[in-house]
């Protein structure tokens, strides 16, 4: 997820984050396994960034305002030529949130580092100059920064905007809108209240963390608030394991 901020947007690869990454690949299959799952793109919302994923992770939204064909220079020629992005940005995304599901804890913006050099070797491994992509993408992180937000994936994850409590306020209203629905109407959204479902201490056969529903450490697909693993609700449907 790229935020809308120049400032704070970070595109360069950090020494040795390569590196580790590719250690993470080989020590957590899990987490190839995770990006290589079936997912769907849209390209019909507005995002306070360029690109961000849904909560269940299978399907990830470019803001509808990026061009999706852009002119990057060929690094074995210098030919400026004209390219889909899509992929590149969809495997920054798909990265991002596979680190997030095996490293429940693990900071944004070291996720962020990782999918950025991950993003950097499918430009490169495309035969592209990663300097030529960069310069391109910066021109809608400038736009975005400046973008008025009218509709908002009603499902995004917004585990990247913690900490931008105006920032979500925007979200929240264009989600409502993305619905239907009056301003605010997202925090009315179909889930249900804690309450509700008897929200409590589980057991170790019986908890969140190992639910079908459970999304990460923070989230639910049907119950709202932040959702503790080690809590049980009645909507309980444990997980089954791929074998």
């Amino acid at each position: 997820m790229s935020t809308g901020d120049l400032n704070f947007y970070d595109d360069n690869v950090k020494p040795g984050i390569p590196e580790e990454y590719h250690r993470l690949l080989r020590n957590h299959p899990e987490i190839q396994k995770w990006i290589s799952r079936d997912h769907q793109v849209s390209h019909r919302f507005d995002c306070p960034l360029v690109a961000c994923s849904n909560l269940l992770g299978n399907r990830q939204y470019i803001d509808r305002h990026v061009k999706l064909v852009r002119p990057l220079i060929r690094d074995r020629d210098g030919k400026t030529i004209m390219v889909k992005i899509t992929p590149f940005l969809i495997t920054h995304e798909r990265v991002e949130k596979a680190l997030l599901v095996v490293f429940p804890t693990m900071p944004y913006e070291r996720r962020h580092h990782f999918a950025t050099a991950a993003e950097k070797e499918h430009v490169e491994r495309e035969g592209f100059r990663w300097t030529s992509y960069k310069e391109e993408m910066r021109k809608d992180i400038k736009a975005d920064a400046r973008e008025k937000l009218d509709i908002c994936p009603p499902d995004m994850d917004e585990t990247p905007l913690d900490g931008e409590p105006t920032l979500l306020i925007r979200v929240h209203e264009a989600q409502a809108r993305a619905r239907g629905g009056a301003k605010g109407a997202f925090m009315k959204s179909s889930k249900k209240p804690k309450a509700s479902v008897d929200y409590s201490r589980g057991h170790p056969s019986s908890r969140c963390g190992i639910c079908n529903f459970f999304l990460h450490s923070r989230w639910c697909a049907l119950v709202e608030g932040q959702i503790d693993p080690d809590y049980w609700c009645e909507l309980f449907e444990k997980r089954k394991e791929k074998k």
